[in-house]
């Protein structure tokens, strides 16, 4: 304020106060000044190239502000009505390409954090303009903010989708710098789990890999194919189960087996039906002979089967089983994988024959794919047939072992008992507690074999008295 001379009606020299006014605020009837808490004075400015970085930092701001008040909440009705003034804003100037670096990752981060199905084309571009090593945290939020709103149950535009898919088949791992890139876009696919995109799952899974090449194996098997096959798991297509087969039975992806057999086991009638047939080498016969040890291809098949546990499957193990006993050159791996994918099943009269039959006809260096003794490896998974009728045959078993590497009769009598002890009705203990005392009386003539013979007398008193 200034104070002034002025000359009054009379002449008389008197003081006066001038007001000085703002440029911006002239006059109330000339024009009215503006609300700078108002969302959409700072919308106005966002394409000001002169106040653009500071709008857009102040409507980040009011949605903070509004998420604060509501405990976090995007659904609260003051958090929408903040959102319904400056998503598609913020979302126009992303998509302008007039930003910088800098200003466009603040951009695309509070659209990530808003959720915001009005800013699909945001993160669309944010997909289509990645660049690895460049625009990884774009990509990252981006990822987070899609997944978000399919989570939510809201629509995602076909557009996105594609785009989504596009940008996951093309990214590899080994060039990113972001392990946040990398999981939020494995987690984003795993959200939208679009059922159009079966067929490119498929083309994906077919793609092959060198185990010598250790950024194909990073890329490819335990991201790219490992990420498409635990989709197949989320959206149980039927169609799949033949991809999902090829990658079962292809040596240089056994890595996946595990992810395989869990898709598999989603679509379970369709893939106990074509894993059966593959069993019965109606289909991928030739197979077998890329897989070392001899035997390997069955017991993969069986175990698969197994892990589904569905009648038919059983079924198809105890006829693959009848198969073997004709033919003297089936490999002991594969009556090994059949012995014990039966113990996945449900039960009945021809189990347990079958399982002991095959037993008892395994060769004495028959070994698991791990390399122990395949004869020892499945007295003790006979537990899990829970038949009190395998009791008797499990000391006979431990009783017999005998003439062989010490070692893997130590095996053969401790695995049996254990198994024994464990299927055991108050009836058959003394029948247990026999060769129990025994082999506990054997074990600690060797120090190496005392902790073993602890445990096994530990285990039996238990199981003794919870009979």
């Amino acid at each position: 304020m200034k104070r002034a001379l002025v000359r009054g009606l009379s002449g008389v020299l008197i003081t006066t106060t001038q007001v000085v006014v703002p440029v911006a605020c002239m006059s109330t009837f000339l024009v009215s000044c503006a609300d700078e808490n108002d969302p959409e004075t700072w919308v106005k400015r966002i394409d000001d190239p002169g106040q653009k970085g500071k709008a857009i930092k102040r409507l980040r701001e009011f949605f903070e502000g509004a998420m604060t008040r509501a405990n976090n909440k995007l659904d609260d009705p003051q958090v929408t009505a903040v959102l319904d003034k400056i998503v598609e804003p913020l979302t126009r100037v992303y998509t302008s390409g007039t930003l910088d670096e800098k200003t466009r990752q603040e951009v695309i981060e509070s659209l990530a954090d808003m959720k915001d199905p009005r800013a699909q084309t945001a993160y669309a571009k944010a997909l289509k303009d990645y660049e690895a090593g460049k625009s990884e945290k774009e990509l990252r939020y981006a990822c987070q903010a899609i997944g978000g709103i399919a989570k939510a149950g809201k629509p995602l535009d076909p557009a996105l989708v594609d785009t989504l898919w596009t940008t996951f088949s093309k990214f590899r791992p080994s060039k990113s710098s972001s392990i946040e890139a990398v999981r939020y876009l494995h987690d984003a696919i795993l959200a939208v789990k679009h059922p159009s995109w079966s067929p490119k799952i498929t083309e994906l899974l077919k793609v092959q890999v060198d185990p010598a090449n250790v950024e194909s194996m990073r890329d490819q098997v335990q991201y790219l194919q490992l990420t498409a096959i635990q989709l197949v798991n989320e959206i149980k297509d039927p169609a799949l189960v033949p991809t999902l087969m090829d990658v079962l039975l292809t040596p240089t992806k056994r890595d996946l087996n595990a992810s395989v057999k869990l898709a598999l086991s989603s679509v379970p009638v369709q893939s106990t039906a074509a894993l059966s047939e593959a069993l019965a080498g109606k289909t991928f016969a030739d197979r077998a002979k890329q897989f070392e040890p001899a035997g390997m291809h069955t017991a993969l098949i069986a175990d698969a089967l197994g892990g589904i546990s569905r009648a038919e499957g059983r079924d198809a193990v105890l006829t693959a089983m009848d198969a073997t006993e004709k033919d003297k050159d089936a490999p002991s791996l594969a009556r090994f994988g059949l012995a014990q994918a039966l113990t996945m099943f449900p039960g009945n009269a021809k189990v347990v024959p079958a399982f002991e039959n095959i037993v008892m006809k395994l060769p004495k260096d028959a070994k698991t794919p791990g390399g122990l003794d395949a004869r020892a490896s499945l007295l003790q998974t006979a537990s899990s047939l829970y038949e009190p009728t395998m009791v008797e045959w499990l000391v006979k078993e431990s009783l017999n072992a005998k003439d062989e590497d010490p070692n893997t009769v130590i095996q053969l009598r401790l695995f049996s008992l254990d198994a024994a002890t464990k299927l055991m009705n108050p009836s058959q203990i003394k029948t247990v507690d026999q060769p129990v005392t025994k082999l506990e009386a054997d074990l600690q003539k060797d120090p190496t074999f005392k902790e073993p013979s602890k445990q096994l007398r530990e285990v039996f008193k238990y199981a003794t008295e919870v009979l």
